[in-house]
C-alpha cells in the first residue's frame, strides 16, 4: 500500500495503528489518573476544612462567656505571658495560682521583690504599689527629669528592695468577702536611722563648707552627701530593722490568690512622708554653718 509516496505493507500499518492506539489509551489513562488524584486532593482538603470548621464551632459552643471574651482579646492583642490574661484595654491582668495558699503567695511575692524579679511578683498581685514605684523610678518619664537627688532616691529604693527579708507570718485575718489580711514580720533597710553619721559629723560639715566657699552652686555638696549615705548602705553602716506590716490578699478573676494591697510595705521601702537622711544631714549642716558664722562674727567683735 502506497501512502504519501511511500510503500507500506499491511503488517506495518497494523503495527503503526496499534502503537497509535496504545499511545492514545495511555495518554487518556494518564489524564484520568491525574484528574482522579486532583479530585481526591480537593475532596481531602474540603473534608479537612469542614472538620476544622466543625471543631471550631464545637469548641466555641463549649467555651464560657469569659473564655470567648479572652479568645477575642488574644486575637486582638496576642498571647499574654503565662499567668496573665487581657482586660478590654489590652492591659495584663494577673490570674494567680489555684494551687498556692495565700501564705505561699505572700512569701513568693516578697521573695520575688527582694531579687527584683518583678515578672514573678506581678503574677501574684492584682495591685502592686512596690512595682509601680520601682517602674516610676526607672521609667522613661523619670529618666527625662533625672537629677542627683532622684538618682539617690532610686538607688536607695533599689537597695532597700534587695535587702528585704520576710521573717515570719504573725497572724491572719479572714473576712466574709474572702479578703485576707496577712500580718508579717519583715526586716527592711532602716531609712529612719538619723544617727549613723554622727561619728563623721565634723568631717562632713567641714567638707561641705569647702564646697560652699569654692563652688558657685550646691550640686557638689549634695552629691557628696548622697554618695556618703549610699556608701553607708552598701557597707552595712546603716542596718536593717524589724517591722510588722499588713498585706492584703484576695481572689479576683476566678483565679488564685493575689496581693491586692502592699502599700504598707511600700511605705517602709520608701520611707514615705519622712525626711530622708541625706536631706536631714544637709539641714543639720545649714544650722551648723549659720551658727559657725554667727560665732565668727561674735569672736571678731570681741577682738
Amino acid at each position: 500500500m502506497k501512502i504519501f509516496g511511500f510503500n507500506f505493507s499491511k503488517r506495518t500499518l497494523v503495527i503503526g495503528l496499534i502503537i497509535i492506539v496504545v499511545i492514545f489509551i495511555s495518554s487518556m489513562a494518564s489524564k484520568v489518573s491525574k484528574q482522579r488524584e486532583l479530585d481526591e486532593r480537593i475532596k481531602a482538603q474540603q473534608e479537612s476544612l469542614q472538620a476544622a470548621k466543625n471543631q471550631t464551632v464545637a469548641e466555641t459552643k463549649s467555651l464560657t462567656q469569659k473564655e470567648l471574651i479572652q479568645k477575642s482579646l488574644r486575637e486582638r492583642y496576642g498571647e499574654p505571658p503565662e499567668g496573665f490574661e487581657w482586660d478590654y484595654a489590652g492591659n495584663l491582668v494577673a490570674l494567680g495560682d489555684d494551687e498556692m495558699s495565700y501564705e505561699d503567695i505572700v512569701y513568693t511575692y516578697i521573695r520575688s521583690l527582694s531579687i527584683l524579679d518583678f515578672s514573678t511578683a506581678q503574677r501574684y498581685a492584682s495591685v502592686s504599689k512596690v512595682a509601680n514605684t520601682y517602674n516610676n523610678y526607672y521609667g522613661v518619664a523619670s529618666a527625662a527629669v533625672a537629677n542627683y537627688y532622684k538618682n539617690f532616691l532610686r538607688k536607695q529604693y533599689k537597695h532597700a528592695l534587695t535587702t528585704l527579708e520576710l521573717n515570719s507570718i504573725e497572724d491572719i485575718a479572714v473576712f466574709p468577702d474572702g479578703e485576707v489580711i496577712v500580718t508579717v514580720k519583715i526586716s527592711v533597710l532602716d531609712l529612719s536611722d538619723k544617727d549613723f553619721w554622727e561619728k563623721d559629723r565634723l568631717e562632713l560639715f567641714e567638707t561641705i563648707l569647702v564646697y560652699d566657699e569654692t563652688e558657685s552652686d550646691s550640686v557638689k555638696k549634695e552629691q557628696y552627701i548622697y554618695d556618703y549615705v549610699y556608701k553607708c548602705y552598701e557597707d552595712g553602716t546603716i542596718g536593717k530593722r524589724e517591722v510588722i506590716i499588713e498585706i492584703v490578699v484576695g481572689k479576683e478573676n476566678n483565679g488564685g490568690w493575689l496581693i491586692s494591697d502592699d502599700s504598707e510595705l511600700n511605705f517602709y521601702l520608701k520611707y514615705e512622708n519622712g525626711v530622708d537622711v541625706a536631706n536631714y544631714i544637709l539641714n543639720q549642716y545649714s544650722t551648723w554653718s549659720i551658727q559657725k558664722k554667727l560665732q565668727e562674727i561674735k569672736d571678731n567683735a570681741n577682738k
